[in-house]
C-alpha cells in the first residue's frame, strides 16, 4: 500500500487557487468510470479525482476532469476521449497497433 496522503496534501494546497478545480468525485463514480473505462485507475489518480477534485488543477489547469457526474461519455473528459480513441483503434485494420499508441515515432517523440 502506497501511503500518498503527503502529496495529496501538497497538490491540494497548491490547487485551492485554481479558478477551473472542480469538486472531487465520489469513489463510487469513479468506479462508475473505471466500469465504462473497463481497468482501474492507478490509485493516485483516483486519489487526485476523489480528494483534490475532478481536473481542473495543475500546469494552466490541465488536469482534465475524468468524468462528468454521473459518468457519461460528454466531450472534454479524461472518459470520452480514451473510449473516442480505444473505439477507433478496435476499427483500425493495422497489425500489431494498440490503442493510445501512436503510428509513428518521429510525431509521438
Amino acid at each position: 500500500m502506497n501511503d500518498y496522503e503527503p502529496l495529496l496534501a501538497r497538490v491540494r494546497a497548491a490547487a485551492t487557487g485554481s479558478e477551473h478545480l472542480r469538486e472531487p468525485l465520489t469513489r463510487e463514480t469513479v468506479d462508475a468510470a473505471e466500469q465504462q473505462l473497463g481497468f482501474r485507475l492507478h490509485p493516485l489518480l483516483a486519489a487526485l479525482h476523489t480528494t483534490v477534485g475532478n481536473g481542473g488543477f495543475g500546469p494552466h489547469g490541465s488536469l482534465l476532469a475524468l468524468c462528468d457526474t454521473p459518468p457519461t461519455d460528454r466531450p472534454g473528459t479524461s472518459l470520452s476521449r480514451y473510449l473516442t480513441v480505444s473505439s477507433r483503434a478496435a476499427n483500425d485494420p493495422s497489425p500489431g497497433r494498440r490503442p493510445g499508441r501512436c503510428r509513428s515515432r518521429r510525431r509521438c517523440g
